[in-house]
């Protein structure tokens, strides 16, 4: 049945005729897993790495690209891959476990397209894209913080709809680097606060972030930069998009996004 289904892909996607997000979310995911023969991405799960900030913009990239047939499920992905006893068996996937074919046109010579993927032209035509991307990216890397700092104080946090809100205002005014030291005080306090039940602790943590961030901008303090953690290294999709594709570096870090700086 696997091979059934997935043997005849849908129509080939020329890329040239992809919008500038989707070339980016392409170009991160073919240097994180692309093989040797250029047409198969592996599973996340064989490559063990870290591919975005947050499973969930992980998920959300796979999906896009997935609605998008820019990937199709090769048939000759491993079981593990499929639920075998889902009543959507075999459309239901882990994502993780499956191996994806690229379903684009190639050129005759396929290592000029991945040259261009994985040192893509930027133009200034593209900046709001970017600025869009940035933005997403840093909302993740703020999360994936927190979500680390918690977990080392035995906090257990799941981060939803308020906490994304919450992080993408703050970088209206701060970096992700400021946010870091922001989330760093405060659950440093909760890990001192002997009052609260831990889940109380931690469903506040989001609120005492913002009412921090709002007295340093009202008594314009100046927040430290604080520097990435070598436990938590900067995900493979963060790296491309800030060294290959806008080239601005660890700028993408210490400064909150701005348009200006790509146009």
């Amino acid at each position: 049945m696997i091979q059934e289904l997935y043997s005849n892909p849908p129509e080939l996607v020329d890329i040239s005729n992809l919008a500038f997000e989707d070339k980016v979310y392409l170009g991160a995911i073919c240097r994180a897993l692309l093989r040797e023969n250029l047409f198969e991405l592996a599973p996340k799960i064989e490559r063990n790495c870290v591919f975005a900030p947050t499973d969930a913009l992980c998920d959300e990239i796979y999906d896009k690209l997935i609605c998008e047939k820019i990937l199709v499920v090769s048939p000759n992905s491993s079981f593990e891959a499929f639920d075998l006893e889902s009543e959507l068996f075999p459309r239901m996937i882990c994502k993780e476990k499956t191996t994806f074919n690229l379903n684009i046109v190639f050129p005759s010579n396929k290592q000029d397209l991945f040259k261009d993927l994985f040192d893509p032209y930027y133009s200034h035509q593209n900046a709001e894209e970017a600025y869009m991307i940035w933005r997403k990216i840093a909302v993740a890397e703020c999360t994936e913080f927190l979500l680390y700092k918690l977990h080392k104080a035995n906090f257990n946090f799941s981060p939803g709809v308020n906490t994304y809100a919450t992080f993408d205002t703050l970088l209206n005014d701060f970096s992700v680097a400021q946010i870091y030291g922001i989330i760093v005080a405060n659950v440093s306090t909760l890990y001192l606060e002997k009052t609260l039940k831990k889940q109380h602790a931690a469903n506040s943590v989001i609120q005492t972030c913002q009412r921090i961030a709002e007295r340093a901008k009202i008594n314009d303090w100046t927040l430290k930069n604080y520097r990435r953690l070598h436990e938590m290294p900067q995900s493979i999709l963060s790296l491309y998009f800030f060294n290959r594709v806008i080239r601005i570096g660890d700028v993408g870090f210490e400064v909150p996004p701005n348009i200006e700086l790509l146009r």
